[in-house]
């Protein structure tokens, strides 16, 4: 069998962008897990426009003004990912606030007017809304403490039971929903952290990231400096600065965003390797106190989250489904499990057994950029057992005991490999793509192949079952011409790599 090259590829005259429709406007996809809503009537171009939306920017980088409030209340219903923090004049939020309080979606709603008297009154029976001011550099102080809180809680967890040994040779197909969130998430896991990588995925990854904080300075000051200063021993440090990194990963995570995972595959992957460098000592450290060491987390989780989750899950497999903060301080963490009107309030307490292997774990306080916190993070999908789930009597927190796993849990190993078998792709960049249909992301998994075909660095030889594997998207879509066009560019570039 010849060897395909790049240019027999192109000879057969394929054009991605005739199969595969994608949208190309980042500036209307949202990287991160939040969005600021400003509305007023008399939103203008001003210079104090301009100064506050550099402002709001700097905190959360995809901003949204609206001088229609119809129009502002539409993309508000649409919205289902993200949390949205509303800034609003006084004048509309009067018509606007009784609409859209009791979506889940907003977060906090902000009163922004000159007339802070007259709207303190009607705002006191709406408990999302912050307050009334006259002025900008009061708001950015509020929302940069609600989103510091709202980060902290939300974070993706998935839940497997196995209810007897039986389970062990469950078929994907047998799994619920949120069970095979689980298992989807661990197979993606291994999947990302066992690829290897070039310095143009790196420098493809920041051109992306480049484009959508276009015109955010903040931002692109740090963009910047990982650009000319990143290596893989200072993954640490940059993420715990909170900054672009930090905050794609973590939706990334959350969405199970595979195609912005596999991009930022090189990051997962140093991240997970200088965590893995920094255990030897961690457990060191775990020895001095004993055979077992104990970490907290506090945070909030919605109720239907809660009882879904942890509740009716004890004795379950709880996987966090991105890096996962702890403290070695009870009362640190006590302080980030705050009782919300609509939330429960959760104290996990950790039991970590220094005898077994498991994910990678450190004591990452020297590179923190906050060390007061004694932070020992966990690596992404990280497994633990439910042990018991108790409320406090003296302050309602929930508090869940959790059990770190082993590494390798025979359950989950048996279970993972079955599902290997039955995605059954020739490498794991296909394995990739076939996840995303697996788990019925049809979209996700066209934009994903959209992507790969337009990589300089995608093998050649795996054109055509590229090409194949999204023609099985649009005949999962029922697109059945589209799924005949790409089977038949697939055959006719296979038949040249025959030739």
């Amino acid at each position: 069998m010849a060897s395909l090259t790049t240019r027999e590829v192109s000879n057969t005259n394929y054009s991605v962008s005739d199969v595969i429709v994608t949208n190309n406007n980042a500036s209307e996809y949202n990287l991160e897990n939040f969005v600021i809503i400003w509305m007023d009537n008399n939103v203008n171009q001003s210079y104090d426009t301009r100064q506050t939306k550099v402002q709001l920017r700097s905190i959360v980088n995809f901003l949204k003004i609206f001088d229609n409030s119809n129009e502002g209340i539409s993309y508000i219903e649409k919205i289902q990912m993200e949390k949205i923090f509303l800034i609003i004049s006084g004048t509309l939020g009067e018509n606007v606030i009784p609409r859209i309080h009791h979506l889940s979606q907003i977060e906090s709603i902000y009163i922004f007017c000159f007339d802070q008297d007259k709207h303190k009154l009607w705002t006191q029976k709406y408990n999302k809304v912050k307050g009334v001011y006259s002025d900008i550099e009061p708001i950015c102080d509020e929302l940069k403490k609600t989103i510091s809180q709202c980060s902290n809680d939300l974070v993706p967890m998935d839940i497997i039971k196995f209810e007897s040994n039986s389970n062990q040779q469950k078929s994907v197909h047998e799994l619920n929903k949120q069970e095979a969130s689980f298992m989807y998430f661990q197979l993606l896991k291994q999947l990302l952290l066992r690829m290897e990588y070039s310095k143009d995925v790196r420098d493809e990854m920041i051109e992306e990231c480049r484009l959508h904080y276009a015109d955010n300075q903040t931002q692109l000051k740090y963009i910047n400096e990982f650009h000319c200063n990143y290596n893989p021993s200072e993954a640490l440090r940059w993420y715990s600065r909170e900054c672009f990194l930090y905050q794609i990963l973590n939706k990334a995570c959350r969405t199970q965003d595979i195609d912005r995972l596999y991009k930022f595959r090189f990051f997962i992957k140093d991240l997970h390797n200088q965590l893995k460098q920094l255990q030897t000592e961690f457990f060191e450290l775990v020895s001095d106190m004993g055979t077992r060491l104990t970490v907290y987390r506090g945070q909030n989780m919605s109720r239907n989250e809660f009882e879904k989750k942890l509740k009716n899950n004890v004795n379950g497999l709880l996987s966090v489904n991105t890096f996962w903060s702890t403290t070695l301080y009870r009362e640190l963490a006590e302080g980030y499990a705050l009782n919300g009107s609509d939330m429960e309030s959760v104290l996990f307490q950790i039991s970590i057994d220094g005898n077994v292997d498991k994910n990678p774990i450190a004591y990452i306080q020297d590179f923190s950029s906050m060390t007061a916190e004694n932070e020992v993070l966990f690596s992404i999908g990280t497994v633990f057992r439910i042990q018991s789930i108790e409320q406090l009597t003296m302050n309602g927190v929930w508090n869940v005991k959790l059990l770190l796993c082993a590494e390798e849990d025979e359950q989950l190993k048996i279970l993972r490999d079955h599902m290997l078998t039955e995605i059954n792709a020739e490498n794991d960049l296909l394995n990739l793509g076939k996840l995303m249909i697996r788990m019925g992301e049809y979209t996700k998994a066209e934009q994903f192949y959209y992507g790969l075909l337009n990589e300089s660095s995608t093998n050649p030889q795996d054109v055509y079952l590229l090409f194949n594997d999204v023609g099985t998207v649009y005949d999962a879509k029922g697109n059945y011409t589209k799924a005949l066009e790409c089977y038949q560019k697939a055959l006719e570039i296979q038949q040249i790599s025959n030739t």
